[in-house]
């Protein structure tokens, strides 16, 4: 049996019509007199989701938790239609007041494979007659500021993509009809009734989806998430170290993003004359009342705060890769960004050990590249470039008096950038140093000597065997030939899905990133209902497989 819960609303409305004794115009004359008006709410519980196919996932019941709902009322042109008024008003217009109320809603059932969860409410509405608004939005976990009006342009702020308090923020889903951006509901007057009863015969539905979108990684057909690093041409070893053919394998331990917003826009942006063409893929489905490409906030928009400029090298890489096509377990959420400049979109970082084989399975391998030649480790880098610079290097001993080459302890490395530089070590700094000139020896400062060395060729260092590799969210349009708009980008409500399919090159020691006349009338007591039938878009599923670095 359904139960009703009736909130006090002061209503007044604009421009759709009603069944019966419909206004010509906006602005019918009244006499300041206000109505109460009611919202029944339908608290009936039950949820019938099941999990969907055809590229649409569901998601976990956290992500369709409704804990708050607002209403916003339009006029046709998107102006604020307030839903409370004052009695002794000015006798024509809309009066004055907020343009939303709140509602608490519960489950009635689910729809797959397009809809996660149904909620269902009555909005009783008791205008001056003749007087309704055209148009609905629905806002889910985000409340408006007490006593505030809003324009429906003004529901394209900026904000955070979850609530700690009430969960994911939704809002309806935008699309185009083929010439216009459909954004709030369409109200009519076959949605609006004299009766609770009849309303919810015929309820308008309203579909929102989520601001966020959700990234995962899985490591595909691997164990212990271990790749064998692919050579292009024969099989006779990745490497060559000290003159032997070393298979090198990459075992990725964790993943996190960069270039990754916490806002979206309130209201998805969109431009309806977008193009399949440039964009690479269809982006609209008015069918299922909702499309795949937006226009993210602009990098002022969202602020320096939320768009890093740098990536946590350390712990910070702690998100799990599992095993599999797709898993729950492993993701997290992040706001829209549909930037197209390589170096603005946002990346999945992986983290992750170099090894090779030994008699009990595995060991870390901490390599360093100097020109072309790899090296296990500091200590041999360091040695090979002592035995390339030992004749032109030497530091006096002031016991014997004699002339020194430069050795391995005498030097050590700084990071710059991806690489590392050479520097003299600290008890290297203690001697007195010299350059060679033909039979001379030229004094230097130790900050002499070390400029030299910065000179000489920088060399690539796998510090504690950790690399890392970046891959750009590829979005529907990447599957295609060519270049397109929407070949990378973060839409909400989309799950990407980063598979991870072969590793072809060792990675980078360290990732940094290079941003009409009235019509007069008396008001009388109309009592209309509307229905309002919330529906949650599920999660669009983009699958991405990738092959780091590949040697082909």
């Amino acid at each position: 049996m359904k139960k009703y819960l009736f909130l006090a609303i002061a209503l007044l409305g604009l421009a759709s019509c009603a069944k019966e004794e419909v206004a010509e115009s906006n602005k019918p004359i009244h006499g300041g007199e206000v109505e109460t008006s009611y919202i029944a709410i339908n608290l009936n519980a039950a949820d019938n989701s099941t999990r969907a196919d055809d590229g649409f996932q569901e998601g976990l019941e956290a992500e369709r938790v409704v804990k708050a709902a607002y209403f916003f009322f339009f006029d046709a042109e998107g102006n604020a239609f307030p839903v409370t008024a004052t009695a002794g008003n000015p006798a024509t217009g809309k009066g004055e007041g907020v343009n939303w109320i709140s509602a608490n809603l519960n489950n009635v059932g689910a729809a797959m494979p397009n809809v996660s969860d149904i909620k269902d409410a009555v909005l009783v509405l008791s205008t001056y007659k003749g007087e309704y608004p055209s148009q609905i939005v629905a806002i889910i976990n985000w409340a408006p500021v007490a006593g505030e009006q809003y324009n429906l342009d003004e529901l394209y702020v900026a904000t955070g993509i979850q609530s700690n308090e009430l969960g994911f923020v939704m809002s309806n889903a935008v699309y185009s009809n083929g010439t216009n951006a459909v954004v709030g509901t369409p109200l009519t007057g076959s949605n609006i009734y004299k009766s609770p009863a009849d309303a919810l015969s015929n309820p308008i539905k309203i579909h929102v989806e989520r601001i966020a979108a959700k990234v995962t990684v899985t490591a595909k057909n691997v164990e212990d998430n271990r790749f064998k690093v692919q050579k292009k041409g024969d099989d006779s070893g990745f490497i060559t170290l000290g003159g032997i053919n070393t298979d090198v394998y990459v075992q990725v331990t964790g993943w996190e993003l960069y270039n990754d917003f916490t806002q979206s826009k309130l209201l998805k942006d969109i431009d309806p004359t977008w193009n399949n063409t440039d964009l690479g893929f269809t982006w609209n489905d008015d069918a299922y009342h909702r499309c795949y490409w937006a226009n993210s906030l602009t990098i002022d928009e969202i602020g320096s705060n939320d768009f890093p400029t740098t990536f946590s090298l350390g712990m910070g890489i702690t998100s799990n890769v599992n095993n599999g096509t797709y898993a729950d377990n492993t993701y997290t959420y992040v706001g829209e960004n549909t930037f197209s400049d390589e170096k603005n979109r946002t990346k999945v970082i992986i983290k992750a050990k170099l090894q090779k084989k030994n008699d009990e399975g595995y060991e870390d391998l901490k390599l360093a590249r100097w020109y072309a030649t790899y090296y296990a480790g500091l200590e041999d880098l360091l040695t090979a470039v002592a035995n390339t610079i030992k004749y032109q290097y030497y530091w006096l001993d002031e016991d014997s008096q004699k002339y020194v080459y430069i050795a391995p302890e005498d030097l050590t490395v700084k990071k710059v950038d991806n690489w590392v530089a050479f520097t003299l070590s600290t008890e290297a700094e203690y001697k007195n140093w010299y350059i060679r000139n033909g039979d001379a020896y030229d004094s230097k400062t130790d900050a002499e000597i070390n400029a030299l060395l910065a000179n000489i060729e920088k060399a690539l260092y796998y510090d504690n065997a950790e690399t890392l590799y970046y891959v750009d969210i590829a979005h529907l349009g990447y599957a295609l030939e060519g270049t397109h708009t929407g070949d990378y980008g973060v839409v909400r409500n989309h799950i990407y899905n980063v598979v991870l399919n072969s590793f072809g090159g060792l990675g980078s020691p360290v990732y940094v990133p290079e941003g009409g006349l009235t019509y007069p009338e008396d008001p009388t007591n109309t009592g209309d209902y509307v229905s309002a039938e919330v529906r949650v878009l599920s999660w669009k599923l983009v699958n991405q497989e990738v092959d780091i670095q590949p040697n082909n």
